[in-house]
């Protein structure tokens, strides 16, 4: 019997809500001389994902894959509007005492979409609504192939501004969802289910700023 998973969990709409609220609050609030609008912004650094995994209606407890990376660019079409390139890889080896003992368990994601943005004197806060590529693999696990599916990630963040062309990003926060469906694992028998994933990714970084314009 083919186990199915629900639909979009009640928080994704949620966190949509507050984003767009903060979004909303925010950008009506002029931008500040001393710290204009880019036409170009390029983040990069540490990301920490913590799966939440349903496997045909029953959460799996998993840990958190603590190493990590992400990276995104944001190209500025209008003021307080752009789009985002967004890019990570997670990486974790679970211990024998796991759901998935001694399994090396890789997370990677491309995905794009729209970027809301409001800068103050010293602050910048953005929402992004992202979509795109949501991959698994396994490489230590004979038999199971990459499995490539929809992801969606909603959230937001914070920018600290530094200098002209530099930002500090303590936080940033996104809901990630995708489901997978392993039939490469187990050669494709009948019956493999689809795998709910409800993850929360925090990040943290720099962000470079290009074609800022005169004060």
């Amino acid at each position: 019997m083919s186990l199915r998973s629900e639909g979009f969990p009640v928080r994704v709409l949620l966190l949509a809500i507050v984003v767009g609220a903060v979004a909303t609050c925010t950008i009506t609030t002029a931008q500040a001389q001393d710290n204009p609008q880019p036409k170009v912004e390029v983040f990069g650094g540490y990301s920490l994902l913590r799966p939440g995994v349903n496997v045909g209606g029953v959460a799996q407890s998993l840990d958190a894959l603590p190493a990590g990376w992400g990276a995104a660019a944001t190209f500025n079409v209008a003021p307080h509007f752009g789009f985002t390139a967004d890019f990570g890889g997670h990486y974790h080896t679970f211990d024998a005492k796991d759901v998935l003992p001694n399994t090396d368990v890789h997370v990677g994601t491309i995905m794009f979409g729209p970027h809301l943005e409001a800068r103050t004197s010293h602050f910048a806060l953005f929402g992004e609504a992202l979509f795109g590529l949501h991959r698994i693999s396994a490489p230590n696990v004979a038999g199971f192939s990459p499995d490539n599916a929809f992801g969606l990630a909603v959230g937001g963040g914070l920018d600290v501004h530094l200098s002209r062309h530099v930002d500090v990003r303590p936080v940033q926060l996104d809901f990630l969802h995708s489901k997978h469906t392993f039939s490469s694992f187990g050669a494709g028998t009948p019956g493999d289910p689809d795998v709910t994933f409800n993850s929360l990714r925090y990040q943290a970084g720099i962000n470079f700023l290009f074609g800022v314009a005169p004060p």
